[in-house]
């Protein structure tokens, strides 16, 4: 008669074990939403929003894991207490939670395309000193399906040149138009004074920036003093633009350095704690079987 309920016992130390790997990958989320929101990803605040969905990528993954490890516990009861109810309902939220991880990984990841050419884009308009190449010529639609798919693989390039331009333009204007200067309080000029000397650059593009800028006709300064490798310094004294004395390259590229690597962290939190909860989910579903 014993023997009847060996693979009960079984399947239910195995739903133990699964569910505490479940409730770790809760706690796995709750750690990398807090590492993005509040030091992996700060400094691409100033970037607006280019980089906004990591923020609101990252309170989902902090809702989801609190989630997952408050089911996780609800279902160790439910198996306890042997209550199909319970484990159903822990079940089906389970599967709702896996179903936004894997959804918000796609969408996180979807940003790549965007963010590879921006940097390397405002990398040659910046050496170069010129308006970057004439997009590719139109490829006239086709009128049947597998033209038009043909059609939106060769003009994806362009559409990605285009957000990619639009971007850094919208970043560069909202510099020129709202640093107020090195110290000073409003929220935007402390961001960007925090990005140039955490990244040791200058600018969204270079120095250049400041020129014509609302800082310039307010100072009367090319740079601010953030910009300068030593702000402390006599040759720090906004006008002297030597590599000697500032940073000569601009912040854009490494912002979005940055937000390329939390972008990876946040996807691949999302993929592996997924992979980490299936088995837990699909031992849940066989317990509420067995015990019907």
């Amino acid at each position: 008669m014993a023997e009847t309920h060996i693979p009960y016992y079984s399947l239910k130390k195995l739903f133990s074990f699964f569910n505490g790997v479940t409730v770790l990958s809760g706690m796995i989320l709750i750690g990398l939403s807090i590492y993005v929101n509040f030091r992996g990803a700060v400094l691409t605040k100033v970037l607006g929003l280019s980089s906004e969905y990591l923020f609101h990528v990252g309170y989902l993954c902090l809702v989801m894991g609190s989630v997952t490890v408050l089911l996780g516990f609800a279902r160790q009861h439910g198996a306890a207490k042997e209550s199909r109810g319970t484990l159903l309902i822990c079940f089906l939220v389970m599967v709702i939670i896996l179903i936004v991880q894997i959804t918000a990984a796609t969408v996180v990841l979807a940003f790549f395309p965007v963010r590879r050419p921006l940097a390397g884009g405002g990398a040659r308009k910046e050496a170069d000193g010129k308006s970057p190449s004439p997009p590719p010529p139109r490829v006239p639609k086709k009128p049947h399906q597998m033209g038009t798919l043909l059609f939106s693989v060769l003009t994806a390039p362009r559409f990605i040149a285009e957000v990619r331009e639009v971007a850094l333009e919208h970043n560069f204007v909202t510099l020129r138009k709202n640093y107020r200067g090195y110290k000073e309080p409003d929220d935007y000029s402390m961001r960007w004074n925090l990005v140039m000397e955490k990244l040791k650059c200058c600018g969204v593009k270079n120095y250049t920036d400041f020129s014509g800028s609302s800082f310039e006709r307010v100072t009367g300064h090319t740079y601010p003093r953030c910009c300068c490798k030593s702000p402390g310094t006599v040759d720090c004294d906004g006008h002297n633009v030597s590599a000697d004395v500032i940073h000569q390259e601009g912040c854009f590229p490494k912002l979005l350095k940055i937000t390329k690597t939390q972008s990876t962290n946040l996807s691949g939190g999302c993929l592996g704690t997924a992979v980490m909860q299936l088995p837990g989910i699909l031992a849940t579903l066989l317990l509420f079987i067995k015990l019907g």
